[in-house]
């Protein structure tokens, strides 16, 4: 079973949290919070009159977030060990079957992690193409084959140029 994460942007520092998320709405005004709640354990040794006595505790803080920025963790990690999020631009390495002479065998696409609701799952989307990363997850490829270089909120002009790409394909095709 794979962990349930969320992140998202601080309100009053913009910085990103991660933990367990909340959305809620009160009964009165219709007032909505936004809130992840990051979760710290610790194991404290205190010393008593029979020896030593391990308290083991967690830590529970409340962070109020930018609803527009939360973002769920997908279950994987990029080359580098970190963890993938909806949101984030991956920069993905593919084989070419037959390279020209002196061409190396492999090129590299950027794509943002997208959750689709109509196909229920994870896609990478090129901006000229989705491909559905429940296969490429579950064979280990995206371990192996994948880098975060940025996310959308981060690096707003990146995604823009990378969803923007199937647009320039078409007015070139068109010439």
């Amino acid at each position: 079973m794979s962990e349930i994460l969320f992140r998202a942007k601080q309100e009053d520092t913009g910085l990103w949290v991660f933990g367990s998320y909340l959305h809620t709405i009160e009964e009165e005004g219709g007032f909505e919070h936004h809130d992840i709640f990051a979760r710290k354990s610790h194991r404290k040794l205190i010393k008593d009159d029979d020896g030593l006595i391990t308290d083991w505790g967690v830590e529970v803080t409340r962070y109020l977030v930018y609803s527009s920025t939360v973002c769920q963790y997908i279950g994987v990690t990029d080359r580098k060990g970190h963890k993938i999020f909806e949101g984030d631009i991956l920069s993905i390495e593919f084989d070419v079957s037959e390279p020209e002479e002196g061409e190396p065998n492999k090129h590299y696409e950027n794509a943002v992690v997208v959750f689709s609701n109509l196909n229920a799952g994870w896609y990478a989307d090129f901006g000229y193409e989705l491909l559905s990363m429940g296969e490429y997850i579950y064979s280990g490829s995206v371990a192996k084959r994948t880098e975060i270089i940025g996310n959308i909120y981060d690096d707003p002009g990146l995604a823009i140029s990378i969803l923007n790409h199937a647009e320039q394909g078409e007015k070139e095709e068109a010439k």
